[in-house]
């Protein structure tokens, strides 16, 4: 740099200053594009969860529901949920069918399995304590809501909460990688800023040692 005309340094000084800006900037734009494909991965577990908890909704209301009509003294209970549970059983099947493409992991797919397994045993359940109140059988009903209804609506709640974990803890892994992308990237942002500023800094005390000290000497031989 010492043997460089002043427009050298002046372009060496900007050049090493001007290179650091782009890097900072390239980096910048190319750690906010992973942030971007992260947050885009984020929807998929989002949407799935969104799906699942309605799907829980739905079977919360259904068990209510069934309870109430095993165990009224009337069949006025029953002739007044009768079209919401047949639309909870059409809405919980429509869910289903959502929610199974989305699923990509080997958990997800076998909890699902899980899930459809237990089903099975939550509707027939139904279907017989249904069956024994109809036909007027308040005993058997209430025999198979307590010895089979129940542990069946346990178990596909319990299951239907196990995915519900499964998906906060794919958006919690998630939204950890988000923050240290950024965390990383803030960390080499501050660097390569400081290099540029400790570099323009440098060439400019350079530029001015270089200009400076041949005017002092031309001073002195004068």
């Amino acid at each position: 740099l010492a043997r460089l005309n002043i427009a050298g340094r002046l372009a060496v000084g900007f050049g090493i200053v001007l290179t650091l800006g782009m890097l900072t900037t390239g980096y910048s734009m190319w750690r906010m594009h992973e942030i971007a494909m992260a947050a885009q991965a984020l929807a998929a577990p989002l949407a799935k969860e969104r799906l699942i908890a309605d799907w829980n909704t739905l079977v919360f209301g259904a068990i209510r529901r069934t309870g109430a009509v095993v165990t009224s003294t009337g069949p006025g209970v029953a002739n007044y949920f009768k079209d919401e549970m047949a639309d909870a059983v059409k809405r919980s099947a429509a869910l289903s069918r959502r929610i199974e493409p989305l699923l990509t992991t080997p958990a997800e797919v076998d909890l699902l399995r899980q899930i459809d397994v237990q089903r099975q045993r939550y509707r027939a359940a139904t279907a017989a304590a249904m069956k024994a109140k109809a036909e007027g059988n308040d005993a058997l009903a209430n025999q198979i809501l307590t010895t089979s209804f129940v542990p069946a609506a346990q178990g596909f709640q319990a299951l239907l909460d196990q995915m519900l974990t499964l998906q906060h803890r794919q958006m919690d892994a998630q939204n950890h990688a988000i923050l240290d992308i950024e965390a990383r990237s803030m960390r080499l942002v501050i660097l390569l800023t400081a290099m540029a500023v400790l570099a323009g800094a440098s060439c400019a005390w350079l530029l001015a040692a270089g200009i400076v000290r041949p005017l002092r000497s031309a001073v002195k031989i004068a």
